[in-house]
């Protein structure tokens, strides 16, 4: 019996010692998974106020692209009202004349008053308009983007350590 409850104690020893080993290396685990991830978390909260700033910029240059196309098309807005304008002016100024002929018994022509007047607007300040590129300009050429999700790579990289930590990998 000495030989088995001697077999017992050495397995006994031999199960402790893996169990403290392997726990060991569990914490070693744990600790060199909490340090990577509270990189890949500061690497994360790194880009999220990069793109934050990006979609600050992105606004305000959207802002300004809107004010400023509003700005360059406001003569071809008003241009056809100012031709019509000044064709009425024209329209009155001739009829003000003959009037005058009719008050004097002189022969009244009224053929201008039924003639159309061709209005020319310019639009080329709207054909020509140039939309702002937005929040891609301003993403340094370190950053590269998934082609499947338009997201960062470093997010793919964040969740492959995350992966990597769960399967004990780490």
């Amino acid at each position: 019996m000495s030989v088995v409850a001697a077999a017992v104690i050495g397995s006994s020893l031999v199960g402790v010692g893996a169990s403290v080993s392997a726990s060991k290396s569990a914490a070693k685990g744990q600790a060199k998974g909490l340090a990577v991830s509270s990189a890949m978390s500061q690497q994360a909260i790194g880009q999220a106020k990069d793109y934050f700033n990006i979609g600050q910029r992105s606004s305000q240059a959207g802002f300004q692209s809107a004010l400023d196309f509003f700005k360059n098309t406001q003569p071809s807005k008003y241009e056809p009202m100012i031709q019509g304008n000044v064709a009425a002016q024209r329209v009155i100024g001739q009829g003000a004349q003959q009037a005058n002929n009719a008050i004097l018994g002189l022969p009244v022509d009224m053929s201008f008053a039924n003639q159309q007047t061709a209005i020319q607007p310019n639009y080329s300040a709207v054909q020509s308009a140039q939309l702002p590129v937005l929040g891609g300009q301003q993403m340094g050429p370190q950053q590269t983007v998934s082609p499947q999700t338009g997201a960062p790579v470093a997010a793919n990289a964040i969740q492959q350590g995350v992966s990597r930590y769960m399967l004990g990998a780490i």
